[in-house]
């Protein structure tokens, strides 16, 4: 009987599935349509997500678990997950369309729209319908000329030029949008044009580790650096050269500098001579080891030339790392730490090898002070349920103040 049953709720779920994939041929520009239809009235407003699909893909397919690994490996997978559930539980249902093209459906379907591309500026005009221009980044602009900066500037020190890798194309849908949400500060939102209403999304974290108090005579002189691809945009060249001038103080680098071929040509000479560097290469941030690096480390070190609410950083604020960071990679924790400051890359790493002597340099209660606010303050704000709370209270105010819901 059991298994009988097992049989039956494999056809019903495989129907659904079929189903749904069938449907995509229907909906014009849209890879999931009708998602909460089944559950909510047929009377009900519809929502278009216009966004990132590889995490909504496994969520339709019925393989979403909240502990995959594949959640863990970027905020976003979960955060368009939880899109989709948030604006179920609000009442909406939602059709879901790939950002990576152009959207050409019927845009008079939808009470709200939001969009992570540049889909925006394309739609007709809509009486009533609420536009959110959903943002992961600062203003292109801002974006690319830093990146070209940084390469120019690497250039100019190493004599070796490494691609672009960060760009980002033309995005005006900040323009035609009601509202924009950001992750990072305010520096960001202020990127973007003045007319959408600026809102502040907590970002996620994909692990939380269990609290240990700091050893401050252990961690003073301890640094770590989690990061991804785009490592001259993000400053690693001037982390490490900052480092290589300050030997008693340790550098840990999580991430795989050798996807980057011609970083790697700089780099492995910088580490080979310097003992204090460390390259761990791309690390798993729930595994114990990456648990017993952070746990021995005091602060990070983040000097990105432009950012929209690193996750990375996020994430390793629940170690108690102290940030030491840009003001243009955009954390929000940077009043618990120290901002590097420069209007060149020289400048910057001179900025960034005196505030390591000073991060490691204060007393033992403030460092113990400061630690423990950045924990406290990761467990408010970057956490998934912070994520959830955020934007429900968003969708909130969407309803109230303007669709009457």
């Amino acid at each position: 009987m059991i298994v009988n049953q097992l049989r039956f709720r494999t056809a019903r779920i495989l129907r659904k599935i079929a189903n749904r994939i069938s449907a995509k041929e229907t909906v014009k520009g849209v890879s999931y349509p009708d998602i909460g239809a089944e559950k909510l009235p047929k009377n009900r407003p519809r929502a278009l997500v216009i966004f990132s699909i590889p995490g909504v893909q496994r969520y339709m397919e019925g393989r979403f678990d909240e502990h995959d690994p594949f959640f863990n490996k970027h905020t976003i997978y979960w955060e368009t997950v939880e899109i989709v559930r948030q604006l179920n539980r609000h009442g909406y249902i939602v059709d879901y369309a790939d950002s990576r093209a152009t959207f050409a459906g019927d845009w008079n379907r939808y009470k709200v729209v939001i969009d992570g591309s540049d889909n925006l500026r394309y739609a007709p005009s809509v009486p009533g319908q609420i536009r959110v221009h959903y943002t992961t980044y600062i203003h292109w602009l801002v974006w690319n000329r830093a990146e070209l900066e940084r390469i120019i500037w690497f250039k100019e020190r190493t004599g070796i030029l490494v691609p672009m890798n960060r760009q980002l194309p033309t995005i005006l849908s900040d323009e035609y949008a009601d509202y924009l949400t950001y992750y990072g500060t305010e520096t960001q939102a202020n990127s973007f044009s003045p007319k959408p209403i600026k809102q502040q999304l907590n970002i996620s974290s994909v692990f939380i580790p269990e609290y240990q108090k700091k050893d401050i005579a252990e961690t003073r002189n301890n640094f770590l650096w989690l990061g991804g691809g785009g490592l001259v945009h993000k400053g690693l060249d001037i982390v490490m050269e900052a480092f290589a001038r300050v030997p008693k103080m340790h550098l840990y680098i999580a991430g795989n500098l050798k996807e980057e071929p011609r970083f790697w040509q700089w780099a492995s000479q910088i580490l080979s001579k310097h003992q204090n560097i460390h390259d761990l290469g791309w690390m798993d941030v729930g595994s114990p080891k990456f648990d017993a690096i952070a746990q021995k480390c005091i602060g990070t070190v983040y000097a990105s030339g432009a950012e929209g609410g690193p996750g990375s950083v996020a994430q390793i604020l629940h170690w108690g790392l102290i940030p030491i960071v840009t003001k243009s990679a955009l954390v929000r924790a940077e009043t618990f730490g120290h901002i590097i400051h420069g209007i060149t890359d020289r400048e910057l790493i001179n900025s960034t090898v005196e505030l390591i002597k000073t991060g490691a340099g204060a007393s033992e209660s403030s460092l113990k002070s400061s630690s423990e606010a950045v924990t406290q303050f990761a467990r408010d704000t970057h956490t998934r349920p912070a994520y959830s709370e955020s934007l429900s209270s968003f969708l909130d105010t969407i309803a109230k103040k303007f669709l009457n819901l």
